[in-house]
């Protein structure tokens, strides 16, 4: 329950900056798996429901294709009868092969009165037969397809042409072949209705999934930055962690490299500062010291005096000295010196 919670408030603020203009790592996860799952959803609608009819209309043209050809092998063969039977039984086909003249010398029919082009010829009127034969040679290609409405309006009978090669070499012969094209209308509206149903599981999923993944892929940057915060403050006792995946491990490997550096280089200032008080309060305690000495003794005495003075003026050089390193040490580090050697 503190998780779900949790994940309810993440995403709350996730939303929130969104808004603001100040987007996540979690919010462009988010996004991107958001886009993703639209451009699949608007796939799946193109292919099933735009583009079904059509998919299904090709399918059909080359499942006749390759019973045309099967049948062309079969022509003039001892076995042309029984695998135009066959052909014609098993995929609800009417088969006609016409001579050069539209004449039939082979016909099977398993469409019943359903075939135009059996009814033509029983009623000795084979004009269709000729328009398709005109329609294929127009178009200069191997084969013809048409489609049209026979007595149900709503079953669509697809007729098939194609001239007939044996051994590269054209014959007079056509080849024809009826069948029945289903009607798509009840199947396209099951599957609209099956899609809505899909889209919104689908867009339910990808919004559980893609919390998850700004979560896993968020959470090892979230505690890196957390802890980056108490490095800032100077808190060396903090621990990188990217547990998760291989990148923010690297990276939390890389951060703790260079927080050991940074802490040797701050032990070391401190140590530096500790040295330069103590070298600085040697010197500033013996200039007092003589300056006292010179106030309380040596006024009156020049030579002592003047000894007094000498020390003062060594000590003092000893501090300019010591004030210069300093400086240059600096040049060096901030990168303004070279260093001669």
């Amino acid at each position: 329950m503190k998780r779900s919670s949790n994940a309810i408030a993440r995403f709350g603020a996730m939303i929130r900056d969104t808004f603001k203009g100040r987007r996540g790592i979690q919010t462009y996860v988010w996004i991107y798996c958001m886009v993703l799952t639209v451009l699949i959803l608007i796939t799946i609608w193109l292919c099933q429901y735009v583009f079904l009819y059509n998919y299904y209309q090709s399918a059909k043209i080359s499942s006749i294709s390759h019973e045309a050809d099967r049948i062309i092998t079969a022509y003039g063969t001892p076995d042309e009868e029984i695998v135009n039977r066959t052909v014609a039984y098993e995929n609800n086909m009417c088969i006609i092969i016409t001579d050069s003249e539209g004449n039939p010398v082979v016909r099977e029919n398993n469409l019943g009165s359903f075939s135009k082009l059996n009814n033509d010829i029983e009623n000795n009127y084979s004009m269709y037969i000729y328009e398709i034969k005109s329609e294929l040679q127009k178009s200069g290609n191997v084969n013809y397809t048409t489609t049209f409405s026979n007595k149900d309006p709503d079953v669509k009978e697809m007729i098939y042409c194609q001239k007939i090669y044996k051994d590269d070499t054209p014959s007079q012969a056509y080849l024809f072949i009826e069948c029945t094209v289903e009607p798509m209308d009840s199947t396209v509206s099951i599957i609209r209705e099956q899609l809505i149903y899909i889209t919104i599981i689908l867009f339910e999923l990808a919004f559980i999934v893609t919390m998850f993944i700004t979560m896993r892929v968020s959470r090892p940057i979230v505690q890196i930055t957390k802890t980056a915060k108490r490095f800032g403050e100077g808190d060396f006792n903090v621990k990188f962690e990217g547990e998760g995946y291989k990148e923010a491990e690297e990276l939390a490997l890389v951060l703790n490299d260079a927080k050991n550096e940074l802490r040797k280089v701050s032990d070391l200032r401190k140590d530096l500062i500790a040295n330069i008080s103590h070298d600085l309060r040697t010197p500033l305690t013996m200039v007092k010291a003589y300056a006292e000495m010179i106030r309380d003794l040596s006024g009156d005495n020049p030579v002592k005096r003047a000894e007094h003075v000498q020390v003062i003026i060594d000590e003092a050089d000893r501090l300019s000295n010591l004030v210069n390193n300093l400086l240059d040490l600096s040049k060096l580090e901030s990168g303004n010196m070279e260093l001669n050697l």
